[in-house]
């Protein structure tokens, strides 16, 4: 059993160690990372000789950039992650340690994954850093389903774990003691995912060298045990050609998928101590093939205090962040169009409860809906989510499904069965096994967000029904999300021969007025004449203009 308890037997046998396996596997150096503010600050002079023994012999290693409080960087906004790299960058510089490759990881896995948008903007704008790891995504575990991901020009590769920890020191505190950190090199859990992985990136700690050297120990029996029984053929590399290797490999990998990041404790914890709420992220997404009855849908949605949009009118109507390439900017980017806000909404006269629920955040993006992609994204961002789906001639596109089933079950069927399928969870589980003929765009469309979504979860609306019953629209809307309800004040008017649906709210002075589809056009009168209210935000009627014959209420 080796120990190594004094400064220069710490350095000749990392040193020692180096050589060894540089023999074994070529080009292989440690790959160290600095932490400038802890520098010599130890109360034990033989640590802080280590320090700078470790910092003159700096040309024999390579190194790369930590934080230089060892901060964690998902605490910070960009310009304090600026500041403490800028002072690290001066340390390396003072100290002479060449940092030669665009590699950083951060302190307690902190920011990379989930990502904390400042810490990528601080590392391009400091290191110009190209490539990173995390052994957290898309999980920590199972360790074989890790992948890796480019966000912000930022390649982060997948890290794999050693069972080294900082507070790993002794044979005798290892988990498993002795035998299982053998074991683990030789046939264990080390070597299958050095076998199964094309390309491996371990993390120890510095502790790790010193005392009884357990690094050592694990790295050098896992690469003799890896060429005496296998054929394998080890190497390294810079990181900069590692991940160029992977990504070649993985190109579909290079595309990140963006979780929920209060899906996990481990993530929650970040998260929520950075100050940033879930509860910002959307819960119901608004979507469909209808885009001019969406937005009147839309409008009138927003006419509910519970119920919250984008901060801007030109993010709400152009958003589409799960079906285009505004998805790879990142959720911060995303959460940043949404209020940041989960507080009780002041009680009004025209609630029906006498309290008020936190508000539901509404994505409006047409977009989303025959893409490809944003059922996926959608499902693992906001897995909770409602989804509105608003379509043209809904009836006629699920017709279709409906005398399918109906041949399909034939005499077979059941007294009520004709009925129960009309109902839309009948209707879903036909759409989601592709049982509906001659299949269509939309029967192909619902049946992908029925592959994440439960039916359960998804609430289809007839576009026509908007503007012709959109109160009734409305109200089984909000029963089906669970608020309080809430009856917005509309009303038609008809201007120069253009139609228009108006939603009054409580907090705007005018009522916001929207084109209506043509087919309304066509089936009232033409005329100048305007209609100013018909039912108050309680349902009631009040005073109002004389109304020609040309306007409409509801």
């Amino acid at each position: 059993m080796h120990t190594c308890m004094t400064t220069s037997c710490f350095m000749q046998a990392l040193i020692r160690s180096q050589t060894r396996l540089c023999q074994r596997v070529p080009g292989f150096r440690y790959n160290l990372g600095f932490v400038g503010g802890a520098f010599r600050t130890s109360h034990i002079d033989e640590e802080n000789a280590a320090d700078q023994l470790l910092v003159d012999q700096a040309s024999l290693f390579s190194w790369f950039p930590h934080t230089y409080n060892h901060t964690k960087t998902h605490l910070q906004n960009i310009t304090q992650l600026v500041m403490t790299m800028r002072r690290n960058q001066a340390f390396a510089k003072k100290h002479d340690i060449a940092v030669t490759s665009q590699y950083a990881v951060t302190p307690h896995h902190s920011g990379i994954y989930p990502v904390h948008q400042a810490l990528y903007d601080a590392w391009r704008e400091v290191w110009n850093i190209t490539v990173s790891s995390t052994e957290e995504y898309l999980h920590l575990k199972p360790a074989y389903r890790r992948r890796g991901f480019v966000h912000n020009g930022v390649q982060v590769l997948p890290r794999q774990t050693c069972g080294l920890f900082s507070h790993t020191l002794t044979r005798s505190t290892f988990p498993g003691g002795e035998g299982r950190l053998t074991s683990m090199s030789e046939g264990g859990e080390l070597f299958q995912t050095l076998v199964d992985n094309h390309i491996s990136i371990f993390m120890t700690h510095y502790v790790n060298y010193g005392g009884e050297m357990l690094a050592i120990q694990l790295l050098e029996n896992l690469v003799s045990f890896t060429q005496r029984h296998t054929n394998l053929v080890l190497s390294s590399q810079a990181p900069e050609m590692l991940a160029q290797q992977y990504f070649n490999r993985h190109p579909e990998q290079v595309e990140p998928i963006w979780q929920d990041p209060c899906g996990e404790v481990r993530f929650y914890n970040r998260w929520f101590s950075s100050g940033k709420i879930c509860f910002t992220l959307p819960s119901v997404l608004l979507t469909g093939d209808s885009t001019v009855s969406g937005e009147i849908l839309l409008n009138l949605l927003l006419a509910h205090p519970d119920l919250l949009g984008t901060k801007t009118r030109a993010d709400m109507n152009n958003l589409n962040f799960f079906s285009t390439e505004q998805y790879l900017n990142g959720i911060d980017w995303y959460m940043a169009k949404f209020p940041n806000v989960r507080q009780p909404v002041p009680v009004t006269n025209n609630m029906s409860s006498p309290y008020a629920a936190p508000p539901h955040i509404l994505d409006f993006s047409m977009r989303n809906f025959d893409s490809s992609k944003a059922p996926l994204r959608a499902w693992r961002l906001l897995p909770h989510a409602a989804i509105i789906v608003v379509l043209d001639n809904l009836e006629q596109k699920l017709q279709t499904c409906k005398s399918t089933g109906q041949r399909r079950k034939g005499s077979h069927s059941r007294p009520g069965n004709d009925e129960r399928r009309s109902s839309w969870l009948s209707l879903a589980e036909a759409i989601r096994h592709r049982q509906c003929s001659p299949t269509t765009g939309t029967l192909d469309s619902l049946q992908l967000w029925l592959k994440f979504f439960d039916p359960s979860k998804i609430h289809l609306v007839d576009s026509k029904a908007i503007w012709t019953r959109p109160q009734q629209v409305v109200s089984e809307i909000q029963d089906w999300l669970g608020v309080r309800v809430f009856k917005p004040g509309i009303h038609f008017k008809t201007v120069n021969g253009v139609s228009s649906i108006c939603i009054d709210t409580a907090s705007q002075e005018e009522a916001t007025c929207l084109p209506i589809p043509l087919p309304l056009h066509q089936q009232g009168k033409q005329g100048n004449d305007e209609v100013r209210v018909v039912h108050g935000i309680d349902g009631r009627k009040i005073k109002q203009r004389d109304r020609p014959p040309s306007s409409r209420s509801l």
